[in-house]
């Protein structure tokens, strides 16, 4: 390594743009590439943008890049993975008049030109966004299709810049096809800022429900993502009059659910219109919500990576903005069953690039297992002759998985304060909803805010059925919240006069 920082390899330099423990919440990729380090990129170059949400990915790209581009009279393309991404940057870019020189679409559009026949669809760009670049692998396990691309990543001359809070791996794969062949790349990282931020974790689904009753409670909002989508739709049903389900445009059992005027209406105004939105991770990715009234998120997923981008649709607008988050645990019990499985799933591949075709078919047609799958399909070489090939993406994408959960393992720390590491935040070490009385619970957090009055109370007491030594009904105030707060069940009961009537009240309390 230079004075410069620069690093030669094989005749490729390689600059690493590190932060400190300085960073804050106003350190942008502006602030570390500035125009003229664009007009220095050589043409057919890779510029690797590793930037945490909310770092400015997509404002560099909507001002600083357009400036450039303009400027050149050279035209820019953005690469987006999802619809409603794609919905809101665009309108952005329409509102602020920049289409002239900036095209959006998306991945899976690019792919179907590519299956329809048409080749060379990146030729006519100068510079290329592959935003959220980290699909190549991460979505490989629903579409099949996410290498097609490549073949065009790799031979465009266009000046590319790969941005992704989260890249999977995807980064040392490129680079590695890049320095192969011999095309300069360079790499700038910025970790998000994540010190407002409370994160801590929960078990079930009451404890999902519990925390949706805070946020209508407390009169602020929630975000509930989740890969269950039967259990979002059910949520949704429960909480239909305040809340919004979003699922992808391509579910038909379940896209029915989805309000489009709401929709539209929080992509327009990057505002939550209800108190509640459950969302599958179709929105994990490229979408922002600049409200701070949003105060809770809960995540139901297992994928760390995918859970920072589901933090990160929540932009954090100051020091002060909290915010509290609520990570289903994962035991390690559970971490090591799921690195079970998925080597059984990779356990093909390897032995098919180890040990080439011929023994893989003797292997696998012996145990009754032979059959093409995502990870191993029937391809062709160059003469067209049919041909066992290995899904090297989807390959990846499970030992990616493998490799995050063994470097929580390995940590000999929890799955909370292996998060906390993460994502350097506070946290809060004790686990919601694990009570010994379930019913009770359930009870309690369904008649949060109700008035009691005192022919009400008899019955609220019957429900509760605390008993003293003597085995008589548990009926005062004092003895109820005694025995609530004995079996830890975050909530209390209150004494409220109404028009000179006294009447009881359950209220949530941490």
């Amino acid at each position: 390594m230079d004075s410069t920082g620069k690093i030669s390899c094989k005749g490729l330099i390689v600059i690493y743009q590190l932060t400190t423990s300085k960073h804050t919440l106003n350190t942008h990729v502006s602030d570390l590439i500035h125009a003229a380090d664009i007009v220095s990129f050589p043409s057919n170059s890779a510029i690797f943008l590793n930037v945490g949400t909310g770092g400015g990915k997509s404002y560099f790209c909507k001002h600083t890049l357009y400036n450039v581009a303009a400027k050149q009279n050279k035209r820019v393309l953005y690469i987006i993975s999802r619809a409603n991404p794609r919905d809101q940057f665009y309108n952005e870019i329409v509102k602020a008049g920049k289409q002239d020189y900036i095209s959006i679409t998306t991945y899976q559009a690019l792919e179907s030109r590519i299956l329809a026949g048409e080749p060379y669809v990146l030729y006519k760009y100068d510079y290329i966004v592959f935003d959220e670049y980290h699909r190549f692998i991460s979505d490989s396990i629903i579409d099949t299709n996410t290498d097609l691309l490549l073949k065009e990543v790799f031979n465009c001359s266009a000046v590319r810049f790969f941005l992704s809070a989260t890249p999977y791996g995807m980064d040392t794969y490129l680079q590695q096809r890049f320095s192969q062949k011999n095309i300069y790349y360079t790499s700038y990282y910025l970790p998000a800022c994540y010190k407002s931020m409370t994160l801590r974790v929960y078990q079930n689904q009451i404890s999902i429900e519990h925390v949706l009753s805070k946020a209508i409670n407390e009169n602020v909002k929630a975000v509930c993502f989740s890969t269950n989508i039967q259990l979002l739709r059910d949520l949704y049903q429960k909480y239909r009059e305040c809340s919004l389900f979003i699922c992808s445009e391509a579910n038909n059992e379940y896209s029915k659910y989805v309000d489009e005027d709401s929709k539209q209406a929080m992509l327009e105004s990057e505002k939550l219109p209800c108190i509640i939105l459950f969302a599958t991770t179709c929105l994990d990715i490229g979408f922002n919500l600049n409200d701070t009234s949003i105060k809770y998120i809960i995540c139901d997923l297992d994928d760390i990576d995918q859970i920072k981008q589901c933090i990160g649709r929540r932009r954090i607008k100051h020091e002060t903005d909290s915010l509290q988050v609520y990570v289903k645990d994962q035991s390690t019990s559970m971490m090591q069953r799921s690195i079970k499985d998925w080597e059984k799933k990779i356990e093909p591949v390897i032995y098919l690039n180890r040990y080439g075709e011929v023994a893989y078919k003797q292997r696998y047609l012996q145990r009754h297992q032979y059959k093409p799958s995502r990870l191993i399909f029937w391809g062709s070489d160059e003469r067209g002759n049919p041909l066992l090939q290995a899904s090297e993406l989807t390959y990846r994408y499970y030992v990616h998985r493998i490799k995050r959960c063994r470097e929580v393992l390995n940590s000999g720390k929890n799955f909370l304060s292996f998060l906390q590491g993460e994502f350097d935040c506070n946290t809060i070490d004790r686990e919601i909803a694990l009570h010994s009385n379930i019913v009770r619970y359930v009870y309690l957090l369904r008649v949060v805010g109700k008035e009691f009055d005192l022919q009400e109370r008899k019955e609220f007491c019957r429900q509760l059925n605390y008993r003293d030594t003597y085995r008589n009904l548990v009926k005062t105030i004092d003895k109820i919240n005694k025995e609530l707060q004995a079996e830890c069940l975050p909530f209390e009961v209150q004494k409220i006069i109404v028009k000179k009537q006294t009447f009881w009240m359950v209220t949530l309390i941490e």
